[in-house]
C-alpha cells in the first residue's frame, strides 16, 4: 500500500505540468508597458496570469488607450509568443466600466490566502491620473473576478497577430 502511494506522489509530481521554463523565465515580462494617463500610445491596462502546476493559461497582456494590445502569450493557450490585437471602444469603455464597477483604485493591493498551487491575476491600471497594481490569487471581491474573467474572455476571442 505504501508503494502505491509513493507511486502515485512520484507520478502526479512528475508528471502533472509540461512547463520546463524557470521561475525567471515565467515571471519576468518581456516588454515593460509605459504608463501614462490618456495617452494613446501608453498603456492603461495590464494583466498578467501566472502559471500553476497544471494547464493554467499563462499570459502578460497589455492595453493601450488606443485598443492596441500586445500579449506575451506563453502556456495554455491556442497561441504563443508575442502578439497584437486591438480592442474596440465598446471593449475598452465595458473594461473601464467594470474598473468602475469594483472601485478598481481603492481595492487592497493584494488578496491572497495560504493555499499553494492556485495561479494569480495581477492587474494594473493608469487612468485619469491614478494607478493600482492588484493581485488577486485567493478570495479577491467579486467585481474584481468578473473584471479579470471578462479581460480574459476578450483574450481568448481575439485574432492575435
Amino acid at each position: 500500500m505504501k508503494f502505491i502511494a509513493i507511486v502515485l506522489v512520484l507520478g502526479t509530481t512528475l508528471f502533472s505540468c509540461k512547463n520546463n521554463k524557470t521561475a525567471a523565465e515565467v515571471s519576468a515580462p518581456v516588454n515593460t508597458p509605459v504608463y501614462s494617463s490618456n495617452h494613446s500610445d501608453s498603456t492603461f491596462f495590464s494583466m498578467r496570469k501566472t502559471s500553476c502546476l497544471g494547464q493554467c493559461p499563462t499570459y502578460n497582456l497589455f492595453i493601450k488607450h488606443s485598443g492596441e494590445a500586445n500579449i506575451e502569450a506563453k502556456y495554455h493557450l491556442p497561441f504563443e509568443g508575442n502578439l497584437t490585437s486591438t480592442f474596440s471602444t465598446t471593449e475598452l469603455d465595458s473594461i473601464k466600466s467594470l474598473l468602475n464597477t469594483c472601485n478598481y483604485f481603492n481595492l487592497e493591493k493584494t488578496y491572497d490566502g495560504p493555499i499553494t498551487d492556485i495561479p494569480a491575476t495581477i492587474t494594473q491600471v493608469y487612468l485619469d491620473d491614478k494607478t493600482n497594481r492588484v493581485k488577486n490569487r485567493y478570495k479577491g471581491p467579486i467585481p474584481l473576478k468578473q473584471l479579470e474573467l471578462y479581460v480574459h474572455g476578450l483574450v481568448m476571442a481575439k485574432e492575435w497577430k
